[in-house]
C-alpha cells in the first residue's frame, strides 16, 4: 500500500479516536478528583431495618426458563431479609411454555406469596409486553385482596437476587421515586484453563464493573440520567401510577428499561443508583463486605454477545431517544444531555473499534517486520497517537480499579 494512503488511513483514524475519547478522559479526571473530596454514601443498616416494612411486589418475566427459574425462586424466598409476609412474587409465563409454569407452582406449594402469571398471548412475546400484562395482573390481585403494593421491583429469572435488596428499596423509596441496583456478572475464578472459555462473560464482568461501580455513582451523583440496567430497579407506587393502565415498560423499543428511565427522567423522576456494601461471613468464617447488587447471567458465546450487544445499540442509539429533541428540552439538565451524548456515541465507537483493530494489528506486525509505518515517527499522527495510547491506558487503569472493588 502507498506509504502516503497509509498515513493518511492512521492520521484520520487516531483523529477520531482523540476526538471521541478526549471528553471520556476529562470526564474521568473529573470523576477523580470529585472522589478526592465527595465522602462516599453507605447507608447505616441500623436505620434500614428500623424502617417498617412496606407491601412490595416483584416483577420476574419467563420464557422456557424450567430449568433455572426454581432455584432461583427458591433462593430468593429462603435468603431474603424481609418479612415474606409483606412480599409477593409475580412471575411472569405462557400458556405454551408447561414446564416454566409448572417449575413455578412447585414453589409457590411451597411459599403462597409466589403467583404464576399466564399471558394471554402465547410465547414468547417481548419482555415489555409480559411484564405489563403482569402489572395489569397484580392491580387485579391488589383489588380482588383489598391491598395496596407500595413499589414495584423488576428481575430477571436468572438473576441471584441480593438478600438485602427489599430492606435497602423498602428504606430508600422514601426520598427516590426509582431505584437502580448494580448488575454484576456471575463469572467463575479467573484461571488458565477457562480463560478462553468464560472470555466472553468475562468482558461483561469488565464493562458492568466499571458503568455500576463509577460512572453511574457520579451520573447520580451529578443528576444526571441514569439508565435502568432491566433488572435489579425499583418503582414506588406514585411513579407507577403515573402510566396509563400501570402499562410502565414502552413496546416500541429494545431496550425498554432504557427507554422507561428517560421518560421518567423527563418527568422529574430520576433513577438513585444505590451502591452500599454490607457485612458477610465468607466461607472461612471471616466477616467481609460486598455490595447489595443483582449477580446475573450474561451470553457465554461470541454470537450471543453480538445479538445482545447489537439489540442495546440499536434500541438505545436508534430507538429510544432522539438527540436533537433531547439537547432542546428544557427540563434536561446539561449533566443529563452530555451523558446521554455519551450513550449515543456507542454506535460510532463500536464501528471505529471495527476498524480500529486491523490498524492496531498492523501496527504491531509493523514493529517486528519491514513494513511501512503507519505512524511515522515525528509526524503529528504520531504524536497524537501517543496521546490516544495515553487515554487508554488510564481508561484501562479506572476499569481495573472497578473489577478490583467489585471482584477482589
Amino acid at each position: 500500500m502507498n506509504e502516503e494512503i497509509l498515513y493518511i488511513i492512521g492520521l484520520i483514524l487516531v483523529s477520531l479516536y482523540l476526538l471521541l475519547g478526549f471528553d471520556d478522559f476529562i470526564w474521568d479526571i473529573y470523576v477523580i478528583f470529585k472522589t478526592m473530596f465527595t465522602r462516599k454514601e453507605n447507608y447505616n443498616l441500623e436505620e434500614v431495618f428500623k424502617e417498617p416494612p412496606k407491601l412490595m411486589a416483584v416483577m420476574i418475566a419467563a420464557w422456557e426458563e424450567d430449568d433455572v427459574i426454581e432455584d432461583v425462586l427458591n433462593h430468593f424466598l429462603n435468603t431474603t431479609i424481609y418479612p415474606r409476609s409483606q412480599f409477593h412474587v409475580f412471575v411472569g409465563v405462557y400458556p405454551n411454555d408447561l414446564p416454566t409454569i409448572e417449575a413455578v407452582k412447585r414453589v409457590q406449594a411451597q411459599f403462597p406469596n409466589v403467583h404464576p402469571v399466564i399471558n394471554e398471548l402465547e410465547g414468547p412475546t417481548t419482555k415489555a409486553q409480559n411484564l405489563n400484562y403482569v402489572m395489569k395482573q397484580i392491580i387485579k390481585f391488589e383489588d380482588e385482596k383489598g391491598w395496596r403494593f407500595q413499589s414495584f421491583t423488576v428481575h430477571d429469572s436468572e438473576d441471584v437476587i441480593h438478600p438485602y435488596e427489599l430492606r435497602m428499596t423498602n428504606y430508600l423509596l422514601k426520598e427516590h421515586g426509582g431505584l437502580q441496583f448494580p448488575v454484576f456478572p456471575l463469572v467463575e475464578y479467573p484461571t488458565i484453563s477457562n480463560f478462553l472459555k468464560n472470555l466472553t462473560t468475562n468482558t461483561y464482568a469488565d464493562e458492568f464493573a466499571e458503568h455500576h461501580y463509577l460512572t453511574m455513582v457520579f451520573r447520580s451523583k451529578m443528576n444526571a440520567f441514569v439508565p435502568s440496567a432491566g433488572t435489579g430497579f425499583a418503582l414506588r407506587r406514585d411513579v407507577m401510577e403515573q402510566f396509563e393502565n400501570y402499562a410502565f415498560l414502552p413496546t416500541d423499543s429494545l431496550t425498554e428499561d432504557y427507554k422507561l428511565a428517560y421518560e421518567l427522567y423527563k418527568k422529574g423522576e430520576h433513577f438513585h443508583f444505590v451502591l452500599n456494601k454490607v457485612p458477610y461471613v465468607n466461607h472461612k468464617n471471616k466477616v467481609k463486605e460486598h455490595f447489595v447488587a443483582t449477580r446475573s447471567m450474561f451470553p457465554k458465546t461470541f454470537k450471543a454477545a453480538v445479538r445482545q450487544k447489537k439489540r442495546w445499540i440499536t434500541g438505545i442509539t436508534m430507538q429510544s431517544i432522539n438527540f436533537r429533541k433531547a439537547i432542546r428540552e428544557d427540563n434536561i439538565s446539561f449533566p443529563a444531555k452530555y451523558s446521554l451524548y455519551r450513550d449515543l456515541k456507542a454506535k460510532i465507537g463500536n464501528l471505529l473499534s471495527f476498524v480500529g483493530y486491523p490498524v492496531f494489528v498492523y501496527f504491531i506486525v509493523s514493529l517486528f517486520f519491514d513494513l511501512p509505518p503507519i505512524f511515522p515517527q515525528g509526524t503529528l499522527s504520531y504524536y497524537l497517537s501517543i496521546l490516544v495510547s495515553i487515554m487508554m491506558m488510564e481508561r484501562l487503569v479506572f476499569r481495573s480499579v472497578s473489577i478490583y472493588h467489585v471482584y477482589g
